[in-house]
């Protein structure tokens, strides 16, 4: 017989004041990838004292936990991210971060906290699992790969999950709710390095060299053909350079320019496309100009792809447990997430948790996940592992 959802509520409510202190604690000590040393020790002492069995260092830093219910069934496994940003934090709070120039700027204290909140949940439910839960707890998301490094030591092994749910926070949807869509949720994040390289000379005779300069600029504008002119209108596409380095005086035009961006796609195909148009791009317009162009791109995160059958599931539980009005569609964005690389092991769906609509977005210096919300990410995250077991 399944738990009753007002025995999870009244869990919830309990331990509430302990898992915000939790999130206080972890953000007060932020730590980078890969560095989670900490972190990581603080949730294997929360998982020792609930007597879950774990195995740590995993993917270097992460933890791989498993509650065995009495029942036997399949694997459900719910990730958390634990990693900060290299950011100096702005918020004035009683428990700012600790440590200079790092802060948990995109809510993953929030994360690594609820998940610890779902653990003893279900830690206290295991006579009404069928099957297993495969609590992960990730390090690395920001830019490290730390889902890839993880399954490669081993997290889905023994047992193999046979889905896989995510839960971010995000500031487009009030608190008390969640949203989530089947399909693309988050784009493939890859970059691309390019030296474009001319003649230099001085500034006062830019007739006796050729200026890299004004064909790296020629060249940003033409990579944006690349969405505009080159792609089907209804595939999304973005190309974007962030950085450019050229010269070392103003009097001097420069032997070459460097620049570096990222592109982002949703279409494994179109992927493959993206990198041969910038390399034409660059080698044409700086062989037009006089000049020359190299290219060097790399394949980062693969998009976020939610599978439908689990993303109707959780819609469905999201609005038994919470309401219709508090359940939304979410639309896909071009940010990346290597959420993704779990995904392509397993089904499974990436969902949101409301931070509150209109609040300061992640990856800011002022963002502070909104522990209001912890509630109802914990409800949803211990149901849905029961249940999603319970009829599978």
């Amino acid at each position: 017989m399944s738990v009753d959802i007002r025995v999870v509520k009244r869990m919830v409510r309990e331990i509430y004041p302990t898992i915000r202190t939790l999130r206080w604690d972890l953000h007060r000590h932020p730590e980078t990838a890969y560095e989670e040393v900490r972190t990581a020790r603080v949730v294997s002492g929360r998982l020792k004292d609930l007597a879950i069995p774990h195995r740590t260092k995993v993917g270097r830093t992460g933890i791989v936990a498993l509650i065995r219910g009495k029942h036997p069934g399949k694997c459900i496994a719910l990730r958390a991210d634990m990693d900060a940003l290299a950011l100096e934090e702005k918020n004035r709070i009683p428990y700012r971060s600790l440590d200079p120039g790092r802060m948990h700027a995109c809510g993953h204290d929030g994360h690594t906290a609820n998940l610890v909140g779902v653990a003893y949940i279900l830690s206290h439910l295991k006579e009404h699992i069928k099957g297993s839960v495969k609590l992960i707890f990730q390090p690395a998301e920001e830019g490290g790969a730390g889902a890839a490094a993880m399954l490669k030591d081993g997290a889905f092994r023994d047992p193999r999950p046979d889905v896989i749910y995510g839960l971010h926070c995000d500031t487009n949807f009030p608190v008390g709710s969640i949203a989530m869509s089947p399909g693309p949720t988050a784009a493939a994040a890859d970059t691309f390095n390019v030296t474009i390289r001319g003649r230099g000379t001085h500034a006062a005779y830019p007739h006796r060299g050729i200026d890299p300069i004004v064909i790296a600029a020629e060249v940003i504008q033409t990579l944006q053909t690349i969405a505009s002119r080159r792609t089907r209108p209804l595939d999304p596409v973005v190309v974007t350079i962030g950085t450019i380095q050229a010269g070392s005086a103003w009097n001097i035009i420069p032997d070459e320019v460097k620049m570096t961006g990222t592109f982002r796609t949703y279409d494994r195909k179109l992927r493959r496309v993206v990198p041969r148009q910038i390399r034409q791009i660059v080698q044409g317009v700086a062989r037009a100009m006089g000049g020359s162009g190299e290219v060097e791109c790399t394949f980062g995160y693969p998009p976020v792809i939610n599978d439908r059958s689990p993303c109707e599931f959780l819609e469905k539980l999201g609005v038994e447990l919470l309401g219709r009005k508090n359940v939304h569609p979410k639309s896909p964005e071009m940010g990346g997430e290597d959420f993704a690389f779990f995904l392509e092991e397993t089904p499974g769906a990436m969902f949101r948790l409301g931070m509150g609509k209109g609040g300061v977005s992640g990856h800011s210096a002022t963002f502070n996940f909104n522990d209001r919300a912890l509630p109802t990410g914990m409800l949803v995250m211990s149901l849905l592992a029961i249940r999603w077991l319970e009829e599978h």
